[in-house]
């Protein structure tokens, strides 16, 4: 009998064998290597003993040595089954995927009734994206062993590559019964569930993907991949409108920030939730951090923008700095479309061409409306290229005002160009600037011969191939045109139409009458209310004894917001007796609200927009405070359009006197009060034919210069 000498004991080669067999068991892999060559040594034509020398050093990360030791055994027994599949997962891991196919094929041609080739025969298809052929491998896998669970997760991958997701679902949930805290069933069933409620198939899947995404992370909590899931999940619904979540969804993006510093999504989403709460200087610190661990992340420069302008301190030659390295970064190199065909008939019927995400229940759809109502139809053709999935009401009121309507979320900027192209677009109107959703590469590419920024961003884009801005003279003051990459065309007199809804009720009593005091307030989005602007609006509170603050926002809903809030104003001298914290409430009730306010306080130096006119509108005057860059002036353009004068302060100082002043004379206030929608009414600014003649005149001047160019 051939004996194998082990710790000066002797046995045999079967029980050498045997028990190389048990230290491959108990994961003990160098030395079932270091028993294996014993056995060769002394029986080299032992092919198991060459397979096991093979296994162990591959386990312990020899894997060039371990193929040699594998096809040797192979040469000695060509029918070796088992040593193909060993071949074959090696060669798998090294990225041989075709010589590992191969493998596999020969070791099917072998034991073709294997579920374990099956399944590595299914795998390695899928490396090569031969995603139909691994399906059938897994199916097969499965029928000659239903047991199998490893088959089960990699059909159910398989299906999710499909978007089956409802399959992909069901496959993930028969893992679960077997192993039920399984963490790549469990993040798979998550998964799956996000899709299906992406694909719109039923409300509730989105809150079941939630709880399963916490219920893995429970179970382990270093499942990164599981946190940041949760977080885009919360971070959509907060988008959404509702608030309450953005506090666990910010949570999530610095857990997995703590385990990847450098991840700049996730620190650009972080950024975005952090402006929701009014923390603009934390947000724009976030965004400077993805920018330097991803300079080529287009949407964080373009927020980083955007945001900077909620900052008291940024100026117009920062702002030209920051947008100007946004385009020599994004869109300097991205080819252009030379040569339009467009006839040069300076006085044809134009085609108008609007790009955004926003044609919806939002200040750009509710400013946009008169406007496309109003077009003089024989003169102009109305295109409108929608860059958003879902739609609301008013986007079928925009919808009817226009003559075509598109839909370019889905299409690449080359496609889209082609598009606008095909549609004969004279002059293509961009009305996101550096907002969410914007399509600024998409005019980097020039489909139009004219190209214009207008309405829903308040400053230069940077990129050269605008031709212009829309402004108007309170916007942009004389001189100031240095800043912008594109020709500033001023519009008489406002660069706003504001329509208000039907729904928006009558002007109530100043509410101060039955109060017995004054009621400030303001509807803004709280990321306008910097630290700056709650200093001064305690300021002004602490200067009116008994009045009040009102507040209205969307992230007012959650807890931790309103008590962020309330430390805030604390720490300025202001109890929380002073404020009334309201969150998010249908767009009508919010109207209704006005009532309870006597004065709106307007942010600074990011002012309000369509808030500023719908508390107008409602008889509420709103004190603004001018700014040095054009959104400073928004609210000031409104009042001076409409003729309301004595709200609006130049330095800080003046702010809380006219607040105080206002305050003291209620006669004067409730005449103001009575006075403001007639005034609104009769002016340019909610003149939607008045205005829309204005901005026609406009789009032919450009164009007239264009024939003639």
């Amino acid at each position: 009998m051939t004996t194998v000498v082990l710790k000066e004991s002797m046995m045999s080669v079967d029980e050498a064998f045997a028990q190389a067999l048990e230290l491959f068991d108990a994961e003990q892999f160098a030395a079932m290597a270091d028993l294996c060559r014993k056995i060769v040594a002394v029986s080299p034509g032992h092919w198991r003993a060459l397979n096991g020398i093979g296994i162990g050093l591959h386990r312990t990360g020899r894997s060039k040595e371990a193929i040699g030791y594998i096809r040797k055994a192979l040469e000695l027994n060509p029918a070796y089954f088992e040593a193909y599949n060993s071949l074959g997962n090696i060669l798998r891991e090294m990225k041989k995927t075709t010589e590992a196919l191969k493998t596999y094929q020969q070791a099917e041609s072998l034991r073709p009734d294997a579920a374990v080739i099956q399944f590595n025969l299914a795998n390695v298809l899928s490396d090569l994206s031969r995603h139909e052929e691994a399906l059938a491998r897994y199916e097969r896998a499965i029928t000659l062993d239903p047991s199998y669970t490893e088959a089960l997760l990699g059909r159910a991958r398989i299906l999710y590559i499909f978007e089956r997701y409802e399959e992909s679902c069901v496959q993930y949930h028969e893992v679960l019964t077997r192993i039920p805290d399984h963490c790549e069933a469990m993040y798979g069933v998550g998964m799956a569930l996000t899709k299906m409620d992406q694909q719109g198939n039923a409300e509730h899947f989105v809150e079941e993907a939630a709880n399963m995404f916490r219920n893995l992370i429970s179970r382990h909590p270093r499942k990164h991949d599981a946190i940041l899931a949760l977080g885009n999940i919360l971070s959509a619904k907060s988008e959404k409108g509702d608030p309450s979540v953005i506090e666990e969804a910010i949570s999530c993006y610095r857990r997995v920030l703590d385990n990847n510093p450098k991840d700049a999504n996730t620190r650009a989403r972080l950024g975005s939730l952090l402006v929701s709460q009014g923390k603009v200087d934390e947000a724009l610190d976030e965004y400077r951090l993805a920018i330097r661990h991803k300079p080529d992340l287009s949407e964080a420069r373009s927020c980083y923008v955007m945001y900077l302008q909620y900052h008291l301190a940024s100026t117009m030659r920062q702002l030209a700095k920051e947008s100007a390295a946004w385009q020599r970064t994004f869109a300097a190199a991205i080819p252009k479309i030379a040569v339009h065909r467009n006839r040069r008939d300076p006085e044809r019927p134009l085609r108008i061409g609007y790009v955004s995400a926003d044609f919806r229940s939002h200040p750009v759809g509710f400013h946009l409306m008169p406007v496309l109502y109003h077009h003089d139809a024989k003169r102009y053709k109305v295109f409108c290229y929608d860059n958003r999935d879902h739609a609301d009401i008013y986007t079928c009121r925009l919808r009817n005002c226009a003559d075509q309507w598109r839909t370019i979320t889905n299409l690449t900027d080359e496609s889209a160009a082609e598009m606008i192209m095909a549609d004969k677009i004279d002059i293509l109107v961009d009305l996101a600037g550096h907002t969410a959703g914007n399509r600024l590469l998409l005019f980097a590419r020039r489909p139009a011969p004219v190209q214009v920024t207008w309405l829903g961003y308040f400053f230069s884009t940077g990129l050269t191939e605008i031709d212009y801005i829309f402004m108007d003279d309170t916007a942009v003051l004389q001189g100031e045109e240095r800043w912008f990459s594109e020709r500033v065309a001023r519009l008489p007199g406002t660069r706003f139409c504001y329509e208000p809804p039907p729904y928006a009720g009558d002007v109530s009593p100043l509410p101060a009458y039955k109060n017995g005091r004054i009621t400030f307030g303001s509807f803004n989005n709280l990321a306008k209310v910097t630290p700056q602007v709650i200093s001064l609006w305690a300021k002004v509170l602490r200067a009116v004894p008994g009045s009040r603050l009102l507040l209205k926002s969307a992230p007012l809903s959650g807890a931790g917001c309103r008590e962020s809030l309330v430390r805030k104003f604390a720490a300025e001298g202001v109890g929380p007796e002073r404020l009334i914290l309201r969150g998010q409430s249908p767009h009508a009730a919010m109207f209704a609200e006005y009532g309870d306010m006597d004065i709106a306080l307007d942010p600074f130096p990011f002012n309000g927009g369509i808030t500023s006119c719908e508390a107008l509108w409602m008889g509420v005057p709103v004190l603004t405070l001018v700014g040095n860059i054009p959104i400073a002036r928004q609210t000031s353009g409104f009042l001076k359009t409409i003729g309301l004068s004595g709200f609006t302060a130049t330095d800080e100082d003046k702010y809380c006197e006219l607040a105080v002043t206002w305050a003291a004379d209620l006669n004067k206030l409730s005449n103001v009060r009575k006075e403001l929608r007639d005034m609104m009414a009769r002016s340019l600014l909610c003149d939607g034919k008045r205005f829309t003649a204005n901005l026609e005149g406009a789009y032919r001047q450009i164009w007239r210069t264009w024939c003639s160019s």
